[in-house]
């Protein structure tokens, strides 16, 4: 399928990995999970989920964006075995999992890297038996659930063994503990899912701080075992959200009664609970097993609830483990329950989400459409942003006007119109932008169409369709009056004998046609009228894994920016790449489900830029191909000079998709005076781009009478000795009533700078600037200096008053 459209510049295209990855939720950038467990949050907004039938940990962005993942199955460092919990340390920020089947935790950081390990098989102190829950305290003692030893152990942050919760009988006894958290107050929640004789305990059971005299004290429970209302029957995960005077606690109910539930943890309370959402959601009387109007795979809707926890926005965030998928609900402290927001990470038929993708057609403005095609009864298209952002659903299944039976090819014509293949119904469909039926085609030359396989419109309005019953390649003008065919069914290599046409496309020019055979397993090229001029590979009936072999190839298209021939290779689990001249260039995917990889693909598009769609059918997602965003600064002029303080900034971006550090249109400053660099830096999946700009900035206008900024404005506060073989942190300290921004420069030797750092006093008020002076030259730093004894340190600040500087000194140690 060719898109039809004036080619722009692009980067060099890659084939490494996966852009982005989409598939269950209207934010985009998605991955999918394979019963997720675990999540938790850093201090960045950024969310880890732990994919536990994956062994692996995802990393999102605050949206929900896939940024990065690790882990496999294994016993080795860094491999998973049955995780069951993830937990980050609120004092370094370190990932830790407790990874169950083996036995042990694990400390990674932020990007995946294996740091440390500690645990094995047993019941002594510091062994575990399929650890669940993980928990910090606010010192960063690390407090973990030993299930099956029944118990709580807690260690240090390097897996010393501390002390541990064990009564040994009592009410303080637990029963194959799961999730655990600790309060602002130092108390420890921990889920006792139960099964003990001669009770199920299916409760929070409460015990004291540590710091406490008496640490392993218990103190009470929260809820009971049942369906109904503020009991549990299997519970999982528990978070806590501080509250005055006492904090609340959320708790999630893996089967049964899938729903999360809040608590008050005042103990004293009749009814300590305070709210709930899934089950049936009405407070009913419950005795409902797997059912009830909160059960289920509808959005809002849960099937087994694994965990949750709640984001700086008091939105929740849940693993709905038997979904497969991680829902978003807002108002997480409602007393009717959370407000669902929405979901992502699986299959399905809500808007963002795939049942079987089949093609896709990219559009000029850097959207895309995707058909989805699921047996006769389920089809649809949903026009989608370069996120996944779902902009119209449209075309569901039947045989009316604008409904559809199997889109196997579709394509975005010159006025922005969108041309489907409907296989099913016989003929070809013409929407407009918005997905409104306009026209259809239903027989070309005098005979009717037969399951068309693909379409295309060149840029005059011809449309080219591959007529899959008919074996041929079927032309009709712009205004219906001329229409032609060529082709028929056969094998001979160099001619247009066609087994099974699978999709076509055109060249760059539109003086060529590729057409995809598929049950040949290869690619011809030929002229607008039908001569033959090349082929990928003779014809095959079983095809082949080789490079420029294809096995049962769905999708074509050209890439407007190269004129390379880029065909999906579904039983193969990738795509290739191929000259205009049909020869092989590069391949990209292989059989699974991890970024980049394929279960299936079907159709591909390529968008004015060279990025490639692809839709991954069995993975149910769509795949988006590229390189890293090229950033092109189009407001302010280089060199020019600002009226104020501030710039607005404007930049082209060629992924649409990537993440800037600054708004298009963005208010930059206040600034410094003189010159300036403003740099923006946008990124994606596979990496960052920039583009600086340099400006002058005025110096400002004291007015007539105004004096200076009070005396003790600017206050150095410098180290007495310096040694330049290392990093030091350079403080002074700035008073401005109306705000301020500070230029610091650092001198060596009161000659030519040789640092500048610009930063903005967030005033009013006092402020402390920080600027860290990192000298890894070495030696070279001598070099710099005048009399190799002192550093100076200029300041100036600039209000929208007044003027002030101020300048420093350190020696410099030997």
């Amino acid at each position: 399928m060719m898109l039809i459209c004036a080619a722009s510049a692009s980067a060099s295209f890659g084939f490494v990995n996966g852009l982005n990855m989409f598939g269950g939720g209207a934010a985009g950038n998605l991955t999918q999970w394979d019963y997720p467990v675990g999540l938790t949050r850093a201090a960045d907004g950024s969310v880890f989920v732990l994919d536990g039938n994956a062994n692996r940990v995802v990393k999102l962005d605050a949206d929900g964006n896939f940024l990065l993942e690790w882990g496999s199955a294994g016993s080795a460092d860094g491999q998973l075995l049955g995780p069951s919990a993830i937990a980050i340390s609120p004092v370094d920020g370190q990932v830790y999992v407790s990874d169950g089947n083996n036995h042990r935790i694990q400390v990674f950081d932020q990007s995946g890297g294996f740091l440390r390990k500690w645990g094995a098989s047993g019941s002594a102190d510091g062994s575990f038996a399929y650890p669940q829950g993980i928990a910090f305290d606010s010192a960063g003692k690390v407090f973990v659930s030993d299930s099956n030893n029944h118990r709580v152990q807690y260690f240090d942050s390097d897996g010393n063994f501390l002390g541990k919760i064990a009564d040994a009988s009592g009410p303080g006894q637990l029963a194959f503990p799961k999730g655990i958290a600790i309060g602002s107050d130092g108390r420890i929640y921990v889920v006792d899912r139960g099964y003990l004789a001669p009770t199920s305990h299916g409760r929070v059971a409460v015990y004291a701080s540590i710091s406490d005299p008496d640490p392993h004290h218990y103190l009470g429970s929260i809820g009971s075992y049942g369906d109904n209302p503020g009991q549990f029957i299997d519970p999982m995960g528990v978070t806590v959200r501080a509250g005055s005077p006492y904090d609340e606690i959320y708790v999630t109910n893996v089967w049964n009664a899938h729903r999360i539930q809040r608590f008050t943890t005042d103990l004293s309370a009749p009814t300590p609970l305070l709210s709930r959402w899934g089950y049936d959601n009405g407070y009913g009387d419950g005795g409902v097993t797997n059912g009830g109007p909160g059960y289920g795979s509808e959005p809002g809707k849960f099937t087994g609830p694994t965990q949750i926890i709640l984001d700086a926005s008091n939105n929740a965030w849940v693993t709905d483990g038997g979904n497969q998928r991680i829902q978003i609900f807002s108002d997480a402290d409602a007393p009717g329950g959370a407000t669902f927001v929405r979901l992502f990470g699986t299959d399905g038929s809500s808007p963002g989400q795939f049942r079987h993708p089949v093609s896709v057609a990219a559009a000029p403005d850097r959207t895309a459409y995707v058909a989805e095609y699921d047996g006769a009864t389920y089809s649809r298209i949903q026009h989608v942003t370069a996120r996944g952002a779902v902009l119209d659903t449209f075309a569901p299944s039947g045989s009316g006007d604008g409904q559809i039976l199997d889109a196997y090819g579709m394509s975005v014509g010159p006025g922005g119109d969108l041309w489907v293949a409907d296989s099913g119904n016989n003929r070809v469909q013409r929407f407009d932008a918005t997905g409104g039926f306009k026209s259809q085609i239903t027989a070309v030359a005098g005979t009717g169409l037969s399951s068309p396989s693909d379409v295309v419109v060149a840029s005059d309005g011809k449309v080219y369709i591959a007529d899959f019953g008919n074996r041929r390649i079927a032309t009709i003008d712009a205004d219906g009056s001329t229409q032609g065919q060529w082709g028929t069914m056969g094998t001979t290599d160099d001619a247009a004998e066609f087994q099974g046409l699978a999709g076509i496309a055109l060249s760059p020019d539109e003086q060529h046609v590729y057409v995809l055979d598929g049950w040949g397993n290869h690619v011809k090229k030929f002229s607008t009228t039908g001569t033959f001029e090349a082929k990928s590979a003779p014809y095959s009936p079983s095809g082949g894994t080789g490079n420029g072999e294809f096995k049962n190839p769905y999708g074509i298209d050209v890439d407007p920016t190269s004129g390379d021939v880029l065909v999906t290779d579904q039983s193969n689990d990738r795509f290739q790449r191929l000259s205009s001249s049909l020869v092989f260039i590069s391949k990209t995917g292989s059989h699974g489900r991890d970024l980049g990889e394929f279960q299936s693909p079907m159709g591909i598009s390529v968008d004015p830029n060279g990025y490639v769609w692809v839709p991954d059918s069995v993975n149910d997602r769509v795949q988006r191909f590229g390189d890293v965003p090229g950033v092109t600064i189009t407001s302010p002029v280089a060199g020019t000079a600002l009226t104020g303080t501030t710039a607005q900034v404007s930049y082209t971006v060629t992924d649409a998709a990537a993440d800037c550090d600054i708004a298009d249109g963005a208010t930059v400053g206040p600034l410094a005076p003189g010159a300036q660099t403003i740099t923006v830096t946008c990124s994606n999946g596979r990496g960052s781009g920039s583009a600086s700009v340099n400006v002058n900035v005025p110096a400002p206008v004291v007015p007539p009478g105004t004096s200076s900024p009070a005396a003790g404005a600017v206050t150095l506060k410098l180290p007495k000795k310096l040694k330049l073989s290392k990093s030091r942190k350079l403080k002074f300290s700035v008073t401005c009533p109306d705000g301020c921004a500070v230029s610091s420069q650092l001198l060596f030797g009161k000659k030519g700078s040789r640092l500048k750092q610009v930063r903005k006093a967030p005033g009013p008020g006092p402020q402390t600037v920080t600027v860290t002076l990192s000298s890894a030259q070495g030696a070279k730093a001598k070099a710099w200096m005048v009399n190799n004894k002192s550093v100076y340190l200029s300041v100036v600040v600039q209000s929208y008053k007044a003027i002030q500087g101020k300048t420093g000194k350190a020696k410099v140690a030997k």
